[in-house]
């Protein structure tokens, strides 16, 4: 089915024969972290396999691990329309259509397979079997999800590999991370005479935090991160960078409070195995957006 229409006229058609419908929960995908997938047969042949994050079916947070139905086809578009599930139809059948044009060896077939075990924890051809008859799929099945998941890791290698490095250094001064102390106060004066005691060595963060601080921090003493520099608030950021490490920052104000700060740690992000994973389901997720809008 090549269209969203044509899986509305098809789920809509008076005459069609109810749908036997699979929901299995799944963990660990790589486009979302938490999944529902859905699949639909019609007389006992596949017709849709459709991944739906958790939070937007809502119908489906009571349901136990896996659950079998037969729906009448007539009534499971106004399902998909009431649990907003059609936009997520939308972006799958979309994703399908991108990857159609890769290419796949036998070889990488066989590692999709793999992975997808390995994903699903089923080490023994008697764990595959067990969960492929608990969840009514055939092996053509998980070949299929296999080489779909594959075939999304391909496109996204295929597509960003080669601007991958210029795009992390552009991403970099968010990436970086640092830890740092931080204390709150209310007001000028107090801010700035818990400045003066730090500064003369009177007292420790730690100790002024426990005593005085009114933020999250009081449980850590004072300690925050380490973090990305790109969750900070901008003008946090900004004073941790651009000053020393250890050095203890003239109390100024950031939203509602006044902050004493000292940059503890800076951590520089690298462009390793799993940076370079992350950056290539951002580059995707990001171009998927912009063709969908």
């Amino acid at each position: 089915m090549s269209s969203l229409s044509t899986i509305a006229c098809h789920l809509s058609h008076d005459n069609c024969h109810d749908l036997k419908v699979t929901f299995i929960r799944c963990k660990g995908d790589a486009i979302a972290c938490n999944l529902i997938a859905i699949n639909m047969s019609e007389s006992g042949k596949s017709i849709m396999n459709l991944a739906v994050p958790n939070y937007q079916v809502s119908l489906l947070n009571e349901m136990p691990f896996v659950m079998q139905a037969d729906i009448a086809s007539s009534h499971i578009l106004t399902l998909m329309m009431k649990y907003q599930i059609l936009p997520q139809l939308k972006r799958e059948m979309f994703i399908d259509q991108v990857i159609a044009s890769v290419s796949y060896t036998r070889e990488e077939i066989l590692i999709a397979r793999e992975q997808f075990y390995q994903q699903h924890h089923l080490i023994s051809f008697e764990q595959q079997q067990a969960w492929m008859e608990r969840h009514s799929l055939s092996l053509q099945d998980v070949d299929k999800l296999a080489i779909r998941q594959f075939g999304i890791e391909k496109f996204k290698r295929n597509c960003w590999n080669h601007v991958l490095e210029g795009y992390f250094y552009k991403r970099k001064p968010q990436l970086d991370q640092v830890v740092y102390s931080v204390l709150r106060a209310t007001d000028w004066q107090t801010a700035f005479e818990l400045f003066l005691r730090l500064e003369a060595g009177e007292a420790s963060f730690a100790d002024l935090v426990y005593s005085y601080s009114q933020g999250q921090e009081a449980q850590t003493g004072g300690l925050v991160g380490p973090v990305e520099l790109g969750t900070l608030p901008s003008a946090l950021a900004r004073t941790l960078i651009s000053n020393q490490l250890g050095q203890l920052l003239r109390p100024f104000r950031l939203g509602e409070w006044i902050v004493i700060v000292r940059l503890e740690t800076l951590i520089f992000a690298s462009l390793d195995e799993a940076m370079r994973q992350r950056l290539l389901d951002e580059l995707f997720e990001n171009w998927i957006q912009e063709q969908m809008m």
